[in-house]
């Protein structure tokens, strides 16, 4: 026998939680690839990369709460921001970055496979891990009228 199950969908968001502006402490979820393409000016766009779900852990909102968050490695400028996100998910402050490229200083360590799920060392160590946050609500570049959150990443 099958219970009925009525969810109210009207009482959450269809979007990605917006945090409050603030200080945050997260912990890491398992890391998935994904490949897509998307249209951009009437062309063929390849967007790749990795999106990694943070537990709100502390902070001033959404505690316990899943907040998805997607690293485009398919853009180039993008990557800093990435960097400095893995970096201080593996203990490396910015003025350690020598350290952090020593230690993952194999091509391998950063690749992933959005088919097969295959990732290298740095991605696939990250579930688990804390990190800690400064986080500043902006509108979006894409839509001025979409606010959106960034990141400041720190070492836990």
């Amino acid at each position: 026998m099958s219970k009925r199950f009525t969810p109210n969908l009207s009482a959450v968001s269809a979007g990605i939680p917006l945090l409050d502006d603030g200080s945050y402490e997260f912990s890491i979820g398992e890391p998935k690839a994904f490949a897509r393409t998307t249209q951009k000016n009437g062309i063929d766009v390849e967007l790749s990369g990795i999106t990694v779900s943070f537990k709100v852990v502390e902070g001033p909102s959404h505690i316990n709460k899943n907040i998805p968050q997607s690293f485009y490695l398919s853009n180039e400028d993008a990557q800093p921001m990435i960097k400095q996100f893995l970096m201080a998910a593996y203990g490396f402050g910015k003025v350690s970055e020598a350290g952090f490229n020593e230690q993952f200083s194999n091509g391998e360590d950063y690749a992933y496979d959005a088919e097969t799920q295959e990732m290298g060392e740095v991605w696939r160590g990250l579930a688990g891990k804390r990190i800690l946050a400064e986080v500043v609500s902006k509108p979006s570049k894409q839509d001025p009228n979409q606010m959106q959150n960034r990141f400041t990443w720190a070492p836990f």
